[in-house]
């Protein structure tokens, strides 16, 4: 497109030269008609006027006075002398304007044809990254299809015995899946797997990084060769220069963010959790930066997190739990824009339904956040609308204490496990909550200190 715009620009400044240089060549032949009708005008009424007062007939032969010829010669030349000469003077300037024009016209013809090179170079660099890419890209698609396993699914039927009577019996069927779906349904498994562990956040997120290990020594063929190849098509984006040796655009940021978004698109939840519980462990270690810089886990299920077993446990259905990562993943999103363009001490408010809201607060400094659950205690009428999924959900967390320990966590893993202790320091890691009550509302209050200005996510 700036190609094309580039060409237009210049086709249109050759047509405006052309058009320029015919009104001139109009105007020097008007002005130059003008000053030698003119000239010839005077010559004929001066010799005119000559004739008559200063010649006179004789009998035979005219009588001429030569120092009077001489006095109309010197007022010819001194008039029409000077008319000349401002006339070349104004030619002169008129010359010296045309071509100032013309190097004016010129300089920006180089100026667009220098545009459209650069464009074209770049196009060149952009499409070199775009090759290696898309190789990088297709051995990763690769390394996912790798995967492979075999899925258990029992089901009743009805059979008749030789007596004539039903029963019920109970079929297995195994069915192999491969790529994304064994992906998927490993995932599943894991999240679904048998893990207790009751004590605060951070030592759950360490037993469930070791049970995590225990699934890769499963798997270990196909996530090696997985996230080995994730790691370098995301090390190849995120190191790629932006200029080249020339200083020439390489890769401009926006395209870069692009390409970005174009492996996050890729990943299913299931895999966002294989990904995140793996960046947990010594192996991931070079892939954290990547993970946050392009916010590779975004939409992370929180729900299906070993971590939130605890409160998973609470809800009666998997929508509920649906419900509730959608609400984190916007929260999360919230928070991020909030703590990003938020004033000095600033409130922001978000309604949830007429039962629930949240309000956020983040000190001067950006130091302190300050996440705020509030609960009516007596429900208004649900009214035509009925009530919000995300209220159904959240009325299975009974006691307010409940809700803070939900936030708390929700809280503890956005801003310090997600982005894997790389944003906010290692040591600032004081999430505390209480709860009150009034005679409308429960509140549950989370707060968060931290020793730098807090980071949610990068924009990306």
């Amino acid at each position: 497109m700036e190609t094309q715009y580039s060409e237009i620009t210049r086709n249109a400044g050759s047509s405006e030269n052309r058009s320029h240089i015919t009104r001139e060549r109009k105007i020097l032949s008007r002005s130059f008609l003008c000053s030698f009708g003119l000239s010839l005008m005077v010559l004929v009424i001066v010799a005119y006027c000559f004739c008559n007062n200063n010649v006179y007939h004789g009998e035979e032969d005219w009588i001429v006075q030569h120092d009077v010829i001489g006095t109309y010669g010197d007022f010819i030349g001194g008039v029409l002398g000077t008319l000349v000469a401002l006339y070349s003077a104004y030619l002169l300037v008129r010359t010296l304007g045309n071509q100032l024009s013309v190097n004016s016209d010129v300089m920006r013809t180089n100026g667009n044809i220098i545009d459209t090179n650069n464009i074209t170079i770049y196009q060149t660099n952009l499409q070199i990254f775009d090759n290696k890419f898309c190789a990088f890209f297709d051995n990763y698609k690769s390394a996912k299809h790798n995967y492979q396993c075999e899925a258990k699914y029992s089901h009743k039927k009805k059979v008749i015995d030789d007596d004539g009577h039903y029963r019920t019996i109970e079929e297995e069927n195994i069915v192999t899946h491969t790529g994304s779906k064994a992906i998927d349904y490993i995932a599943s498994a894991f999240s679904s797997s048998s893990y207790s562990d009751k004590r605060t956040y951070l030592s759950r997120v360490k037993s469930a990084t070791n049970k995590f290990d225990e699934l890769y020594a499963q798997h270990r063929r196909e996530m090696s060769v997985h996230f080995r190849n994730l790691y370098l098509l995301t090390k190849f984006i995120g190191e790629t220069d932006n200029f080249d040796e020339d200083g020439k655009w390489k890769i401009k940021e926006a395209d870069r963010v692009e390409y970005a978004k174009s492996i996050r698109g890729q990943l299913s939840e299931g895999e966002m959790i294989l990904l995140r519980y793996n960046c947990m462990t010594s192996r991931g270690e070079k892939m954290r930066p990547f993970v946050n810089q392009f916010n590779l886990i975004k939409h992370l299920p929180l729900m299906s997190l070993l971590e939130f077993r605890i409160h998973r446990s609470k809800l009666n259905s998997d929508r509920e739990a649906n419900t509730l990562d959608s609400h984190f993943i916007e929260l999360k999103k919230k928070i991020k824009d909030y703590i990003g363009y938020a004033a000095n001490n600033e409130n922001a408010n978000w309604p949830l339904s007429v039962r629930y809201s949240i309000e956020m607060n983040l000190s001067a400094d950006k130091k302190q956040f300050t996440l705020t659950i509030i609960r009516k205690k007596n429900r208004p009428a649900t009214g035509s609308d009925g009530t919000p999924v995300i209220e159904k959900a959240l009325n299975r967390f009974t006691s307010i204490n409940d809700i803070e320990e939900l936030y708390k966590d929700f809280v503890r893993e956005v801003l310090i496990v997600s982005n894997f202790y790389l944003y906010n320091g290692q040591k600032n890691r004081g999430v505390t909550g209480t709860h009150r009550t009034d005679d409308i509302n429960d509140y549950a209050v989370i707060e968060y200190n931290s020793q730098y200005p807090i980071i949610v996510a990068f924009d990306a």
